[in-house]
């Protein structure tokens, strides 16, 4: 599938798409002069075609790739197969044939691009990429953090979904391991459908589980269970604090606008944030709160909870990051806070920076 890989430049490059086909069948030609990989290098180029000169959506995206990997008689994974479906049987496949239709199949079942990197990594993919991409971020000093997929059902009331979490997880923590990630976010779980007791009875037994895989495969990555922002979902400060208690492969990860957003604006004051690091302290030990990992945003939220993700420019709802960053100064903890801002992660990130540090020197 190298043809394939390496072959989007092309789209960029003509915006004709006669022109896009010849140059992605010449590019595929010189070193994948085979059928598959001659059509997996020109497929994969029109579709990007198609969405940066066509503006084309999902369906016609979906409809032009029918015609080339639409016989579920020839293809073990065709396009037409959800990727529910794929999960149960697909193999790591380096042939264009069975990677360009599941990797354009992954595009059709995202809204975002962070939706469609879960959606990959629900795959067994190409596990010496993530190698390469740890191995890069450690000699540049960067700490890497990976997220389960949102799929991942701990507290479903169907037996097999719960088991089917514990394989996704496994999955995601030797992903982990070749990224070098220390913590592994994962949701507890939706109480939607069961009373909040039952799934958190649910959530605990597969988080359990997990954990006991992990151990004996040796796979040392923190399972970080996250606080989440509605009320229909595990997740409240509590209840993470309950769950992570069960083992010390578990770790709590605060998503402060999702506390903010299921409080409905309930952190406003560095006493606030104070409330949670201290709550944490004394359920689990100091030391969970000197290395803790964080997401932070302002969220919009209803009745309900989380709304959406905003930026720090949007400041009719919270939470505030300034008390934040004067709070852990003044703790002298190092926490790890990923910026999730809607669009501004980088400038919001050099924001929450410049107030840590001037609330540490100043």
């Amino acid at each position: 599938n190298g043809s394939a890989m390496r072959v989007s430049s092309v789209a960029w490059l003509k915006d004709d798409m006669d022109a896009v086909r010849k140059y992605a069948r010449m590019s595929a030609e010189i070193t994948h002069n085979h059928p598959e990989g001659v059509k997996g290098a020109i497929v994969t180029a029109a579709c990007a075609s198609m969405v940066k000169f066509g503006g084309k959506g999902k369906q016609e995206i979906y409809d032009y790739v029918y015609r080339f990997y639409g016989d579920e008689n020839k293809y073990k994974y065709p396009i037409s197969m959800s990727l529910n479906d794929m999960r149960q049987i697909y193999k790591w496949d380096v042939s264009c044939q069975g990677s360009v239709p599941a990797a354009i199949r992954c595009v059709l079942e995202a809204d975002s691009y962070e939706e469609f990197i879960r959606n990959v990594m629900s795959l067994p993919c190409d596990m010496d990429t993530l190698a390469a991409i740890g191995a890069e971020a450690r000699r540049c000093g960067i700490k890497m953090s990976f997220h389960t997929p949102y799929f991942i059902s701990l507290s479903s009331v169907e037996p097999e979904k719960r088991a089917k979490s514990v394989g996704y997880i496994t999955d995601s923590a030797a992903a982990s391991a070749l990224l070098g990630a220390e913590v592994m976010v994962v949701h507890c779980g939706s109480c939607a459908s069961v009373p909040r007791d039952t799934a958190m009875g649910y959530s605990a037994e597969t988080l359990l589980a997990a954990a006991e895989q992990l151990g004996k495969l040796g796979l040392g990555v923190k399972l970080g269970i996250e606080t989440m922002g509605k009320e229909n979902q595990l997740g409240t400060l509590e209840e993470v604090v309950t769950l992570c208690g069960l083992s010390p492969m578990f770790v709590p990860v605060v998503d402060f606008g999702h506390l903010n957003a299921r409080t409905l604006g309930g952190i406003k004051t560095a006493d606030d944030y104070m409330r949670i690091f201290d709550t944490i302290a004394s359920r689990l030990g100091s030391e969970y709160i000197d290395t803790l990992h964080c997401h932070f945003s302002r969220i919009e939220y209803t009745a309900k909870g989380e709304k959406r993700h905003l930026t720090f420019a949007d400041t009719e709802f919270g939470p505030d990051p300034l008390p934040l960053m004067s709070v852990i100064a003044r703790l002298g903890i190092s926490p790890t806070i990923i910026c999730e801002s809607a669009g501004t992660q980088s400038a919001d990130s050099l924001t929450m920076k410049n107030a840590y540090e001037k609330a540490k020197n100043g």
